[in-house]
């Protein structure tokens, strides 16, 4: 787990080997430039949930059931539009519309 420097704590360290989990935790006071290789892909993820679906941002649903339903869905359709996209530079077909998706 990479954890920034406001979660740099001794609970915090305890608590991540207490659960067997491998961490590096940036240091208090060390500036470092940001190693965006390591966060990118949860950022991004987490701005299509956000974006795409604005409804996550306030949901008041309290039911876990529902909410798992939910965030499958949306994971659902943001696997299929990125599959879309893919398939529109790599493969052609005879019924393909002329403009892009």
């Amino acid at each position: 787990m990479h954890v920034d420097a406001g979660h740099d704590s001794t609970v915090t360290r305890k608590l991540l080997t207490d659960l067997g989990c491998e961490w590096r935790i940036q240091p208090k006071g060390v500036v470092i430039p940001i190693n965006h290789t390591r966060r990118w892909v949860v950022e991004r993820t987490n701005s299509w949930y956000s974006r795409g679906f604005n409804f996550t941002l306030s949901c008041t649903e309290r039911r876990a059931v529902v909410i798992n339903a939910l965030i499958a869905s949306m994971t659902a359709i943001i696997v299929i539009r990125r599959l879309i996209r893919e398939a529109w530079t790599s493969q052609r077909w005879d019924t393909r519309p002329a403009r892009r998706p």
